[in-house]
């Protein structure tokens, strides 16, 4: 197998592998074998397991009303950003009829992305520092609106939640990983690549939806650099 059709096939294993629940950071070989082998044949799962260089760094699921779900891998020395795809009717109601479809993004879940990013990038128990530019920013993508009004109360109710979160430590700052997705997961990926370009090494999308639409476009062009 040449090595790019490696690379995309461990890309295609662990978009799959984000579906899986329960698996944290520190997680053993043991219990990922376990757990990987609900959603892969008995063959794919035990090959994740036991690979060496195989890791669970973080996992992180918002909740039903959000459904926003990553998982932070290493495998072979590399790190993949793993998003979950839609997962049960709240995600194709909310983020993909009613956010992709209706308006070319997942508002809610793109929102909860960036933060957890930036969570897993800042010191453990840090405050994260958002920038008034990122608050801005993501203002913006939950309510894309010329009115400076709505606007404001946006980032105020934003800066409300954000004010709680606290670094986790997993990845450096200036951390570059693989991204990959499935289906709503890749639609998420292409907006992970537009909020942190930097970041991204390279983008794995399976069946991804894309993004667009002119609410997208006009949240997108009020981002600025952070």
């Amino acid at each position: 197998m040449s090595e790019t059709l490696r690379d995309f096939w461990q890309a295609a294993l662990l978009a799959d592998a984000a579906y899986s629940r329960g698996l944290t950071g520190g997680i053993s070989p043991q219990t990922i074998s376990v757990e990987l082998r609900r959603y892969f044949p008995e063959s794919l799962g035990s090959f994740l397991a036991e690979q060496n260089s195989f890791a669970v760094l973080d996992q992180y699921s918002a909740g039903i009303l959000n459904g926003f779900s990553a998982t932070v891998f290493s495998l072979g020395g590399t790190n993949y950003f793993a998003l979950r795809g839609s997962n049960d009717l709240a995600d194709i109601l909310f983020a993909d009829i009613l956010g992709i479809a209706g308006q070319g993004i997942a508002r809610e879940q793109a929102v909860e992305m960036y933060r957890y990013w930036r969570r897993l990038t800042t010191p453990e128990n840090q405050p994260v520092a958002y920038t008034q530019a990122e608050l801005k920013y993501m203002a913006g993508v939950l309510l894309p609106t010329l009115n400076p009004v709505t606007v404001l109360l946006a980032a105020s109710s934003l800066i409300s939640a954000a004010v709680q979160d606290r670094g986790l430590g997993v990845l450096p700052a200036n951390a570059q990983v693989v991204v990959t997705g499935h289906s709503l997961g890749g639609h998420l990926g292409q907006l992970f690549y537009e909020m942190f370009p930097m970041a991204v090494s390279h983008v794995y999308t399976f069946n991804g939806a894309g993004v667009g639409g002119v609410a997208f476009d006009l949240a997108a062009g009020d981002s600025g650099s952070f």
